[in-house]
């Protein structure tokens, strides 16, 4: 057989050599097809994260894992490198808050330190992160610390071993299971198949010299050899390894080594050391990263591991450096107990906390803007103080994103949704239960309804109660009131002891009867009061004065009011509680949970601080209420479609959809919704309002009501919902005016008050209310701002035709008692009825435009406008409308101020203007008025009939300014001056016309006889003005005599004075000397003429002659008078002044020497030498009347007449004139001329001078 086997592979080598490798071949491709699916899913991965990587940083959902990019990484890179190259540090600590960071710090470290990345091994106890010390309340709830120790022990043991492959730690103790992978198997299958054929080929002889002898088989069959020989080395050494395993089995525990007994108390740790030695001898790793150790709370880990790191470091074997680092809280150590633990401290500042765990969760939401509508910034910073750690933050922001886009997407209030999860990730357990409504929160949200329960009991109690009192107080009143009329008519039967009493009134009534409202109310008022007495010996009539028994015991009705005044004030404050319960009551059916957490009707009692105040957080602001399943749970329909659930959970959680949002039933919604939403302005919607105005169903009352009552506030978006609501299709706004003008009476006043509501809105509002509120019309009309809108509309025809009321306006018309202001001209059948109906009841206004159109639709072509604006109430009369003319007539003043008033100046004639003015129906004002409105004014007034008519008139100027109707005016008034003739006379326009006007006496008027007695009155009155004075006696021709003047005062007489009208008489000079001195003179000057005639006889003085010789009065009278009466002038100092600029001017005439004499010393030297040279020369004077002028002149000449004088002349002609001129008198003695200047002379002595007389 092994011949023919031989010769077979002799012969077919090349084809057994290639069966036997193509057959090895597909066995090692069957075991690569096991690798087909998961190389797709892997290559499926690769694919997806290079087609997402771009977005990872934009979806909103972040996983909690630590990250590698720690941003501020670089002290803490710095920190930890120090401590790794330092050879004494062994055990370092990286110490921070709960999600502070440690984590991402230690990963970032690891990827930007490849190196230390290969040497290091992480160990976390995440696993094992669960708080079992206490439950949501802190109670404590430990287990026994020794077996958690054991257990920590134990999963470290394991994360370093599996860690780990085992073929580089093969001679560890721990079996695991291996692995085998099918291309062993195969590898093994042909590594035998080898090793056979190369052992055969050894083994038999034969077999050998075949292939040594054929060389066409003698290398591969040395080949195989030489592979087999290979081959069993390799298997010699598994052997090896495997026995050498075998045999630390054999002085090992068994399998079971690692189970542990409760019993055995034992370190893992310690029992294992060896193998832990081992594991850092054989492996590439130095440091050790520890995890969330510190959530455990237990230093014995800590302690046992620092004994590790010390036995790693001193044993030989190992030969390098082992590092433990420790992430952990920094209050796991108290004191300084840490730093005498660890070698090295890092700490690490929270990236996020309380503080600012509101900005990280406000910069979420402004990344993710896809994410609509978000929490409001408030309400993440308010809630932000619950949150304290990074990983939290994401949990809770992950979770709300999916939530938001699950549950309606976005139809939920964010602040809600977004308080549940931060409670879910908070207390989870609490909010597991809130599925089956238990757990604490839901059992603060069932003890609402107890609340109400109790608190309705406690009010109708106290309601009940208050009540009765108010029954009582009213029956107390009536008593107290009683009980003191009693009192007085007890005051009454004290004056009559012994005595009946009755007392006549209507009739004759017991006194004791008369306590009753009727009876009392006469006897109070009776003036006297008639008692009739009865006794067992006589009877007799008394009466008495109920005064009488007030003064003695005081005031009934002060005492009345007092007791009136007690019990209205103690009716008043028990009424007012009545109302306050009655509100408090009607709350409790809208009440929430947010207030009454907020007002501690529902206590916290919950004793884990963090958990009452997030409680009270998101219950007192109603982020959490009774509606919280919908927030936690999907709707699926029933009696609502999804679309009705919407606008349900719109309403519920306080998230207002449009107002025209379609409903499918709204019968199902209503009484799905509870009262308590009704009056919320999220519940606004058209069609549910519309269902609850048609829909008369008992059980709905309350919740219609409560609607209505929210839309009754008319604030803003209640006047801008019933705005939109009135145009919807198939609503009933007029149902809706007449339920809310029921309550709010002011309804027609706010809506008429909104500025930016167009008058065509306002004019719907007003049609609807027309059409809705027949019966309330008045009461809406309050204030008059509804009757007022209608009345003054400018379109009332066009408005009936555009909302086709004309019925509901007649009975507006009616109710309100419309007169229009304005009125368009009615162009269709339903306005004309309306106007017919309008005129026919006088409902509108006499004023020009509603007149223009009256007279418009009644006389159709034949109206013109020109004689309606000019002649108005002419063109009325000619008209021939009776009704028109009637209602005008009786409305004289309504017509006037509105129609003639508002026209241009009216052309009627005079007879007309005086037919009305003496109309005595119509008031005077009318009348006045009415004159004033014509183009001219009265031309007569004495065809005026009324003293009061014509006082008006000259009060108001409306006639023409003349004498005649001045006359006419004195005449009337009895020659008085009343003071609207005073006023008229003191107008510019009118005393300027008078004072040009020439006096023409004719008539029975115009009579110089009035004029005598008129102008005296009219100039001597105080109250007119002096100008006015001035003009008007310019127009009189007399001149007085005797006036009167001294009883004038001072300024009156000047101006008249001015007119030039009185004569120069004995009695005008006398009374103005002694009224107004000097005032005399003006009087002299204004009769100059007559005044040389005259003087005599006039009381002239001393003073007056120089005042006279001073006035304007020509100089020839003045020179007259002083050569009549020089010789009383002259002793007068103020005369002689007077005289010389007389004598100055004319003193080449002749005047007696005495008067020059006395006039030359008050000129000028000059002027004097000229003057008295002048006449010395001219006239023959004598030596004595010669001396005088001499004497008189200036010095140095006056000396020439002085005895015994040494003047000193100037050598001029003057002087060699009046030496030559007293030279004859002998009265010189010497005379020196020698000097070519002077001439000095020498007079003799006083008896030669005397020898001149």
């Amino acid at each position: 057989m092994y011949r023919n086997m031989i010769q077979y592979l002799t012969e077919n080598s090349f084809l057994v050599f290639c069966t036997f490798t193509g057959a090895s071949i597909a066995i090692y491709l069957f075991s690569r097809l096991a690798y087909k699916n998961r190389i797709q899913q892997w290559l499926m991965h690769k694919c997806y994260w290079k087609k997402n990587s771009q977005n990872i940083d934009e979806t909103p959902y972040h996983n909690l894992a630590p990250v590698d990019y720690y941003e501020k990484i670089e002290p803490y890179e710095e920190m930890l490198l120090s401590a790794l190259y330092d050879p004494n540090v062994k055990n370092i600590a990286i110490a921070g808050a709960y999600g502070s960071g440690k984590s991402s710090i230690i990963k970032t470290f690891l990827k930007r330190n490849p190196y230390y990345r290969s040497k290091t091994v992480n160990i976390s106890l995440a696993s094992f992160c669960v708080d079992n010390e206490h439950d949501m309340d802190g109670n404590e709830n430990r287990d026994n610390s020794n077996i958690l120790q054991r257990q920590l022990e134990l999963s470290i043991l394991q994360q370093l071993i599996y860690h780990t492959p085992p073929n580089e730690i093969p001679y560890s103790r721990f079996r695991r299971i291996w692995n085998i992978a099918k291309r062993t198997i195969v590898f093994n299958v042909l590594a035998g198949c080898i090793v056979l054929m190369g052992g055969l080929s050894f083994i038999n002889s034969d077999l050998y010299s075949a292939y040594v002898s054929n060389y066409n088989l003698l290398w591969p069959v040395l080949s195989i050899q030489i592979i087999s020989f290979i081959l069993i080395i390799i298997f010699i050494s598994w052997i090896v390894r495997f026995c050498s395993r075998l045999s630390w089995l054999k002085i090992n525990i068994p399998n079971v080594e690692l189970e542990i007994s409760q019993a055995d108390a034992s370190s893992i740790l310690n029992r294992h050391m060896d193998e832990i030695i081992y594991y850092f001898e054989s492996g590439a790793f130095d440091t050790v990263i520890f995890e969330d150790l510190d959530r455990f709370d237990s230093v014995l880990i800590f302690q046992k591991l620092r004994e590790i790191n010390l036995i790693l470091n001193n044993a030989r074997q190992i030969g390098h450096r082992i590092v433990f680092i420790y992430a952990l809280r920094d209050d796991v150590f108290k004191d300084e107990s840490r730093t005498k633990f660890f070698d090295y401290m890092i700490p690490v500042v929270p990236i996020v906390n309380i503080s600012n765990s509101g900005d990280k969760l406000i910069d979420f939401f402004v990344r993710h803007k896809e994410i609509s509508p978000i929490p409001s910034k408030d309400f993440l910073s308010e809630v932000s103080i619950f949150i304290d750690s990074m990983r939290l933050l994401v949990g809770i922001c992950n979770e709300y994103v999916l939530y938001h886009k699950v549950l309606n997407d976005g139809k939920l209030i964010p602040e809600k949704l977004f308080g549940m999860i931060v409670y879910k990730n908070l207390y989870p357990d609490d909010f597991v239960l809130l599925h089956n409504n238990s757990g604490i929160l839901a059992s603060i949200l069932s003890e609402k309804s107890a609340y109400i329960k109790e608190k309705d009991t406690c009010l109708s109690k106290e309601l009940t109660d208050l009540n009765n009192k108010l029954a009582l107080a009213e029956q107390t009143w009536i008593k107290n009131k009683t009980e003191l009329r009693l009192l007085y008519l007890s005051f009454i039967a004290n004056e009559y002891a012994d005595q009946c009493i009755e007392i006549s009134l209507d009739n004759r009534y017991p006194l004791w009867n008369c306590t009753e409202d009727s009876l009392w109310q006469q006897l109070y008022s009776a003036k006297p009061l008639y008692l009739h007495l009865y006794s067992r010996y006589r009877n007799q009539d008394e009466n008495i004065a109920f005064s009488e028994i007030e003064d003695k015991n005081g005031k009934y009705s002060e005492r009345e009011k007092i007791i009136e005044r007690t019990h209205e004030q103690n009716k008043k404050e028990i009424e007012n509680r009545i109302v306050e319960l009655k509100k408090q009551k009607a709350k409790l059916k809208t009440i929430t949970v947010a207030e009454l957490i907020s007002n501690q009707a529902i206590p916290l009692k919950q004793e884990n601080s963090k958990l009452k105040s997030l409680i009270g957080f998101l219950l007192g602001n109603g982020y959490i209420d009774e509606n919280y399943h919908t927030y936690i749970s999907f709707f699926h329909e029933g009696s609502l479609t999804s679309v009705d659930n919407e606008f349900v959970m719109s309403v519920i959680g306080k998230n207002p959809v449009s107002w025209n949002y379609q409903l499918a039933n709204t019968k199902n919604i209503i009484d799905r919704l509870q009262i308590q939403y009704f009056d919320k302005s999220y519940i606004l919607n058209f069609d549910l309002l519309t269902k609850l105005l048609i829909t008369d169903n008992d059980k709905w009352v309350e919740k219609r009501n409560a609607m209505i009552q929210l839309l009754a506030k008319l604030d803003m978006e209640s006047r801008k919902f019933i705005d939109a609501y009135i145009d919807h299709p198939n609503s009933r706004p007029e149902k809706l005016f007449g339920i809310i003008t029921r309550s709010r009476q002011d309804f027609w006043e706010i809506i008429e008050a909104q500025a930016d509501l167009p008058f065509s809105r306002k004019d719907k509002y007003l049609a609807i209310l027309f059409d809705g509120c027949h019966d309330q019309l008045q009461a809406l009309n309050k204030t008059g701002s509804l009757k007022t809108y209608f009345t003054q509309m400018d379109h009332v025809f066009s408005f009936i035709d555009v909302h086709n009321n004309p019925d509901a306006c007649i009975n507006a018309i009616e109710k309100l008692e419309i007169q229009f202001e304005n009125l368009d001209l009615p162009e269709t059948q339903s306005a004309l009825r309306v106007f017919d109906y309008i005129y026919r009841t006088n409902a509108y206004a006499l004023n020009t435009q509603v007149l223009k159109v009256v007279l418009q639709v009644k006389m159709g072509k034949e109206f013109n406008s020109i004689d309606f604006q000019e002649a108005n109430y002419s063109y009325v009369k000619k008209s021939m409308l009776p009704e028109l003319l009637d209602y005008i007539d009786n409305n004289w003043p309504e017509y006037f101020n509105n129609v003639i008033l508002g026209n241009c100046k009216q052309s009627d004639d005079q007879s007309i203007i005086t037919t009305i003015l003496n109309n005595s129906n119509i008031s005077l004002e009318i009348r006045i008025l009415y004159l004033s409105c014509q183009k001219t004014p009265l031309a007569d007034l004495h065809l005026i009939s009324e003293n009061e008519v014509k006082n008006a008139i000259i009060k108001n100027s409306l006639m023409k300014s003349n004498w005649h109707n001045i006359f006419s005016y004195f005449i009337s008034s009895t020659l008085e001056l009343t003071s609207e003739m005073s006023a008229y006379l003191n107008r510019i326009d009118v005393y300027s016309v008078l004072g040009k006007e020439q006096l023409i006496y004719q008539g029975d008027i115009l009579t110089e006889k009035n004029a005598e007695k008129i102008f005296p009155i009219i100039m001597k009155a105080d109250t007119i003005s002096e100008n006015a004075v001035q003009e008007l006696q310019k127009a009189s021709s007399f001149r007085w005599r005797t006036f009167g003047l001294g009883v004038l005062p001072a300024k009156r007489i000047e101006t008249l004075l001015l007119g030039n009208n009185f004569s120069l008489s004995r009695e005008n000079y006398t009374e103005l000397k002694a009224k107004l001195p000097n005032s005399q003179i003006r009087l002299v000057e204004q009769n100059a003429s007559s005044f040389l005639s005259v003087y005599p006889s006039l009381p002239i003085e001393k003073n007056d002659w120089s005042l006279i010789l001073k006035s304007r009065l020509k100089d020839e009278i003045k020179e007259e008078i002083i050569k009549r009466e020089y010789e009383q002038l002259l002793p007068i100092h103020s005369c002689i002044v007077a005289i010389r600029p007389i004598v100055e001017n004319s003193y080449r005439k002749h005047w007696h020497v005495d008067i020059i004499v006395a006039c030359l010393p008050f000129m000028t030297n000059d002027i004097a030498l000229k003057i008295g040279l002048f006449h010395l020369r001219t006239r023959n004077f004598d030596k004595s009347e010669s001396r005088k002028i001499i004497k008189s002149l200036p010095l140095p000449y006056c000396k020439l007449a002085q005895p015994s004088a040494k003047p000193c002349l100037p050598n001029d002609s003057c002087s060699k004139f009046l030496l030559k001129y007293i030279e004859d008198w002998d009265i010189i003695s010497t005379v020196n001329d020698t000097d070519k200047k002077t001439i000095k002379v020498t007079m003799r002595t006083k008896k030669q001078f005397d020898l001149l007389k």
